[in-house]
């Protein structure tokens, strides 16, 4: 399948936020803050599709085009109380609710007797409370503790309206997701050179998704996530660092949505109401000379990383879902440059990198393997004018990359800049 998307958006916002802090006493201050933002989004698109290798059904159309309108509503609100006592010890305690609302109205056109119209209807309410203390042991040595508590809900409602039968697509659906967490940390600073940070995050996870056309998904689950990044500096000249991390990555909520959008008669997506979180282990060793130049070697291995993926349906079109591939791994050795100044008018930074990427899936039982060495290169330019003129040029090219099933072809950009101070 070859596909040709040209799409014109437009693009509007409104958004205001207030504020206010108060010291109860010299050890002790109140603040508070309201935001609200109004983006809407207005989007034409025409679609063209080429099948090969198969022949067009008889009542096909190769041509669809598409209107969508989105309206989005954010209501951010939250309170934060901070004391220090004379002991240096810092606690912090706050709560914050947030609210965003959507409604997409959407309408794809086939023919003149064939088009499917959709409208969307959702909401996310997230929770959270959290207190933190920070307690100083020594003149360089901090420990600082905490809890947090959140809780999500998001639900969402669909409708469609025309010429194809989606009457078994899930209409309405509703996803609840609460987490509590702890975490400790401690933080050693210029001690005979070393600074160190460590520590670890605790997190207990329960959500459950319900949907008119499926049965309930839950999922349970505890991880810990620690981290350490480790600094030493020799002399003003020679600096190393070293770092280590887990971390979670949960899916974006509209990704476990079990609704379809429906592009053209032969590619539609839809959402994956079991996707897992990804869960990533990363490494960083760097070396930094001068503050000029920087060497660095980074390794990730991600587990069950979510890919947009391809699957290829009886009725000769094509599904977009996202879902978790069995591993990924991405090796990357990086050189930079920062601050070179060839000239008194000309500074320049860049940094060039290999990067090792494989991504492992399985398709019908049978494992596959997506990799290839790919070369990255990041240029920008500064050149200061008299009358206090400048211009900036920046430029990058990034070799072809496999991402999940896909393979991105090699692309690069370039942008230019004038400014001038007033």
């Amino acid at each position: 399948m070859r596909q040709h998307n040209l799409k014109h958006t437009s693009y509007t916002v409104h958004s205001f936020r207030v504020s206010t802090d108060w010291e109860i006493t010299s050890n002790t201050s109140l603040n508070a803050y309201f935001s609200a933002t109004l983006p809407e989004r207005l989007r034409d698109e025409s679609t063209r599709t080429h099948l090969f290798s198969a022949a067009y059904l008889d009542d096909s159309q190769p041509y669809a085009y598409g209107k969508t309108r989105v309206s989005e509503r954010t209501l951010r609100g939250g309170i934060g109380l901070t004391h220090l006592n004379n002991s240096r010890i810092r606690w912090d305690i706050g709560a914050c609710v947030s609210r965003f609302c959507n409604r997409d109205v959407s309408q794809r056109t086939f023919s003149k007797t064939d088009s499917l119209s959709g409208l969307q209807v959702g909401h996310i309410d997230i929770y959270s409370a959290e207190s933190g203390i920070i307690y100083p042991i020594g003149p360089s040595t901090n420990l600082s503790a905490g809890i947090k508590m959140s809780s999500i809900d998001v639900g969402n409602s669909s409708d469609y309206f025309g010429s194809q039968d989606l009457s078994s697509r899930p209409r309405d659906t509703e996803y609840e997701e609460n987490i509590m967490a702890a975490y400790l940390q401690t933080e050693i600073k210029k001690l005979k050179g070393w600074e160190i940070d460590a520590g670890a995050r605790c997190e207990f996870t329960w959500s459950k998704l319900i949907s008119d056309r499926t049965s309930k998904v839950r999922s349970n689950y505890v991880d810990v996530f620690p981290f350490i990044n480790i600094r030493y500096s020799f002399n003003r000249i020679h600096k190393l660092s070293a770092i280590y991390g887990k971390r979670i990555s949960r899916p974006n909520y509209r990704d476990m949505d079990p609704f379809i959008n429906v592009t053209d008669r032969y590619l539609y997506e839809k959402g994956n109401p079991e996707l897992r979180p990804e869960l990533a282990n990363n490494v960083d060793f760097t070396y930094v000379y001068r503050n000029l130049v920087r060497l660095s070697f980074v390794g990730s291995y991600v587990r069950h990383p979510i890919i947009k993926s391809f699957q290829a349906m009886n009725d000769m079109t094509v599904c977009v879902i996202p879902m978790n591939l069995s591993s990924s791994f991405i090796g990357r050795s990086r050189i930079g440059v920062a601050n070179i100044r060839p000239c008194d008018i000309w500074s320049f930074n860049g940094n060039f990198s290999i990067t090792w990427n494989k991504y492992s899936y399985i398709v019908n039982f049978v494992k596959y393997n997506s990799k290839l060495v790919v070369p990255i290169v990041n240029m920008n330019h500064r050149i200061n004018l008299p009358l206090e003129t400048e211009i900036e040029i920046s430029a990058y090219w990034n070799g072809k990359m496999p991402l999940g099933q896909s393979t991105v072809s090699s692309h690069w950009a370039v942008s230019c800049g004038l400014g001038r101070n007033f």
